[in-house]
């Protein structure tokens, strides 16, 4: 069994990048972005079977690392860009209702002019 502990140590680190992707919400990121992050886990999986013809050769081991980490940072950055993305919505919506504060209060001045 101490053959495939290697291989099994890299299922795990999967389904918590399957996990990471359900947390991604379709209406936040978009279906292209998820379309991407279908991708990402696509490249890991592959990662790992290309481990299971040789599950002591380091560099197809290190190879499948490689890939699962690049994909948990590329799922990071995408949580991360939602986070930005909802505060740039915010911010909009802060900066409108400062236009409509701003010209209520021209145009109210002009009234008075």
């Amino acid at each position: 069994m101490a053959r495939w502990s290697a291989v099994d140590g890299l299922v795990p680190e999967l389904q918590a990048l399957r996990a990471a992707s359900f947390a991604l919400d379709l209406d936040d990121v978009g279906a292209g972005l998820m379309a991407k992050v279908e991708s990402i886990i696509v490249a890991a999986a592959d990662a790992i079977e290309g481990s299971l013809d040789a599950p002591k050769d380091r560099d197809r081991l290190v190879a499948a690392c490689e890939v699962i980490v690049t994909a948990q940072e590329r799922l990071k950055g995408l949580r991360g860009t939602r986070s930005k993305a909802r505060w740039g919505i915010e911010r909009s919506r802060e900066l409108r209702a400062s236009v409509h504060r701003l010209y209520e209060r021209i145009a109210g001045r002009a009234k008075t002019v």
